[in-house]
């Protein structure tokens, strides 16, 4: 059964990134806003001389359009803090989660970025899909993940929502049955929640997917419910 729900939370991944490249051609009805020509600026030119090559600070990087202040978060014990999400996690007993470095293999980054807050923020910024955190209870198979998908400011939760639909009922190696879309609130931000059900190999779980966007990014929090017990109330908090 482990092998697969496991098999199940690497489909979701690649379908939240498919997902994300759809919506990139198909805007569900809502159409790209068309762009504003502005007049190129005059140029200024500078003595090289005077211009001082110095690495900025991270708040100054942050004030930078061209730099996110996207961050992996930290974590304390069993306590996740990401101020760029906006909430923490708190694992539940018995479960585990990846360290940093393991999900900075996920992503194919060097480890030293985290050692650097600039360089990290400067990394991940780069990244189309940020993978944030992955926890899983060992013995039922339950598991969370929290990652994020870089979109177009235009493209709202329920277009992102309705490109996972579509992407999921495709699927032919797991079943879905597609459920209700509601508003939620987790750690006092609001949420677009789909509800559905996962089959496979016989096995049928509840997943759920919690959508909500910080800046640039759409933050999706997935469910893979076993047991029917997980409170993500007391999980993801202020």
């Amino acid at each position: 059964m482990k092998k697969i729900i496991l098999l199940i939370a690497a489909v979701i991944i690649t379908t939240l990134v498919f997902s994300a490249c759809s919506i990139s051609f198909d805007f569900g009805g809502n159409k790209k806003p068309e762009e504003t020509v502005t007049e190129k600026p005059t140029e200024i030119k500078e003595d090289v001389q005077d211009v001082v090559t110095t690495k900025p600070t991270v708040t100054e990087a942050k004030k930078d359009n061209t730099t996110s202040n996207i961050t992996l978060g930290t974590w304390n014990g069993n306590v996740y803090t990401n101020d760029f999400l906006g909430f923490k996690i708190n694992v539940p007993n018995g479960w585990t989660r990846y360290t940093e470095e393991q999900i900075i293999e996920l992503m194919n980054l060097s480890k030293e970025i985290l050692d650097d807050e600039l360089d990290q923020a400067v990394e991940l910024a780069k990244l189309n899909s940020v993978r944030f955190a992955y926890l899983s209870d060992e013995e039922s198979g339950s598991n969370i993940q929290v990652m994020g998908e870089k979109v177009a400011s235009y493209i709202s939760e329920s277009v992102y929502i309705e490109a996972l639909k579509t992407q999921l009922e495709k699927l032919e190696s797991i079943s879905y049955t597609i459920g209700e879309t509601e508003e939620v609130t987790l750690a006092d931000k609001t949420f677009l929640k789909l509800n559905t059900q996962a089959s496979m190999y016989g096995i049928t779980m509840k997943q759920y997917y919690y959508v909500t966007r910080v800046g640039e990014y759409l933050i999706s929090i997935i469910v893979t419910d076993t047991t029917d017990g997980i409170n993500l109330n007391s999980i993801v908090t202020k």
